[in-house]
């Protein structure tokens, strides 16, 4: 299984890296590990383990993946889950720099503070997947050619249905419900559709 794969080549990261755990809490990066789509969820890698944190909306479709254990998210849950896991002090958690913000940042050290104050090291990480990402499967290969003879079929769709008093919102529409019609799950950007 891809995402299985995926997972485990960043457990070698962070080995390589010498962290205890990684925290990807951006949707791109969750569904790259996991293939589960979500608009809130944390996943937590240590070298040895994987839990991923989700609201109640998501909880089945994570679970049904089967690709790591699955938790409600509660601060409290994510906490037992840290508490739980034996290592040497100071405990080095990485995180997407990139993804999270100042308020973010600060939220989460507070958070680590209650757990056990001064035993967590927070380490920035600039894109953490970046490399693993950059390297493509041979089925990403494969969707990635079929999605861009998919938005080829769709650009020639939209130029069928250019008319006098049709508007670009109209137009983005259709464009969507094309793509969703014949084999889209989603839209990596709402469409740009411009005249003039």
């Amino acid at each position: 299984m891809i995402n299985q794969k995926r997972i485990e080549k960043a457990q070698r990261y962070l080995a390589a890296e010498e962290l205890d755990f990684l925290v990807i809490d951006d949707p791109l990066s969750l569904f790259y590990l996991t293939g589960v789509w979500v608009s809130f969820g944390k996943l937590c890698l240590s070298p040895h383990k994987v839990k991923m944190f989700v609201d109640q909306r998501y909880f089945e479709a994570v679970r049904k993946k089967g690709v790591c254990e699955v938790g409600l998210f509660s601060e409290k849950v994510l906490a037992d889950f840290l508490q739980n896991v034996q290592h040497e002090a100071p405990i080095k958690i990485g995180f997407n720099s990139q993804k999270l913000s100042y308020a973010g940042y600060y939220k989460f050290v507070q958070f680590l503070e209650k757990i056990k104050p001064q035993i967590f090291k927070l380490i920035p990480l600039d894109e953490p997947l970046k490399d693993m990402r950059l390297v493509k499967s041979p089925s990403e290969i494969t969707a990635a050619k079929k999605s861009a003879a998919l938005n080829w079929q769709g650009f020639r769709y939209m130029c069928s249905l250019l008319k006098e008093g049709i508007t670009e919102e109209a137009l983005a529409l259709e464009y969507e419900i094309f793509c969703r019609r014949n084999g889209a799950q989603k839209l990596a950007f709402d469409p740009i559709i411009c005249f003039g």
